[in-house]
């Protein structure tokens, strides 16, 4: 019976869907410098050096912000919660817990390395797969365990 309601779990969590992610690649953090750039130049106002402003605001840092917010978006609660479900978000926690609990190297390198791909144009479909597999061996560990 308990294989079954577990099973029954993973379906739902497999069949669910609704993430909403704004897209965000290479393209969209190049798009995004000039306007950057020009906004917090003028924050700085005319009186500030230019050689100061430019190495406060440049391209570098600009990009590694734009990456940095692509980066968090994927590993949003929200964002689990959208790919997963209600049922999805706590064995994905659960599963989180325990690989960082077990230093189990393999889905770490995962956990971590997952929300660089749509930065280099893989879709997000993917990543809400990933969080929606994490989710499913969360409650194969959970039922295993009891």
């Amino acid at each position: 019976m308990r294989i079954i309601l577990f099973s029954i779990l993973s379906l739902i969590i497999l069949l669910k869907s609704g993430w909403q992610v704004p897209i965000c690649n290479l393209a969209t953090a190049r798009n995004a410098l000039a306007p950057r750039i020009f906004a917090e130049q003028t924050i700085d106002g005319p009186g500030q050096l230019v050689l100061i402003t430019r190495i406060f605001h440049n391209k570098i840092g600009i990009l590694l912000s734009e990456f940095g917010k692509c980066y968090f978006n994927l590993l949003d609660p929200n964002f689990i919660y959208g790919s997963t479900g209600i049922l999805g978000i706590v064995p994905w926690f659960y599963f989180a817990y325990q690989i960082f609990k077990r230093k189990i190297f393999l889905p770490i390198v995962i956990f971590i390395l997952a929300p660089i791909a749509p930065f280099f144009y893989f879709p997000v479909s993917l990543i809400a797969y990933i969080h929606k597999v994490f989710a499913i061996i969360g409650v194969v560990i959970f039922a295993l365990k009891r």
